[in-house]
């Protein structure tokens, strides 16, 4: 049995030990406007976003039966690892959401992102988002709140780290 990789070894990041570097940007999209954001840009400083967990499973990776390093053990160990390990945007996913639960339509419509992938997040982990508010500036009509953001795997290493930012509307003094 192979994997869909051409040769063992061939995932990047995972045997150099260079991270993996993703560039997000967020496309249009209408936001759900059925609850306000949780934050605004009244939010201080060093404010913590409320983090999101997630239990990945090997099967949540399946596809009819192709048998990749995401979900299948033997698979991985062809390729060097322990075991299988989660699809990236599925764990980008995860601070995704938990932006999207804080900002809402700030974040879906004009949300970004820079995220690095310094180490797995296992195919059968549990996995966490954090975030804290690290700096605000005007941005047009609306104030920009950048996070720096990162998944926490349950062994308590800091799997993917980065910053995100989202609009929010000024709040009209009277």
């Amino acid at each position: 049995m192979r994997s869909i990789h051409d040769k063992p070894g061939s995932v990047p990041g995972f045997h150099t030990q260079q991270p993996i570097f993703i560039e997000v940007r967020l496309m249009h999209q209408e936001p759900r406007m059925d609850a306000p954001p949780l934050l605004t840009e009244d939010v201080p400083l060093g404010t913590r976003l409320p983090s999101l967990s997630m239990k990945y499973t090997v099967d949540m990776f399946r596809l009819d039966e192709v048998k990749t390093l995401h979900n299948d053990y033997e698979a991985a160990k062809l390729e060097g690892l322990p075991r299988p390990v989660a699809v990236a945007p599925q764990v980008a996913a995860l601070i995704f959401r938990m932006m999207t639960s804080c900002f809402d339509g700030g974040w879906i419509v004009g949300g970004k992102g820079s995220l690095t992938f310094r180490r797995p997040v296992w195919s059968d982990d549990f996995a966490t988002a954090h975030g804290v508010v690290t700096g605000k500036s005007v941005e047009g009509e609306r104030v920009r709140v950048t996070c720096e953001v990162w998944i926490e795997r349950s062994d308590g290493e800091r799997a993917v780290v980065g910053t995100c930012s989202a609009l929010c509307d000024r709040v009209r003094r009277t």
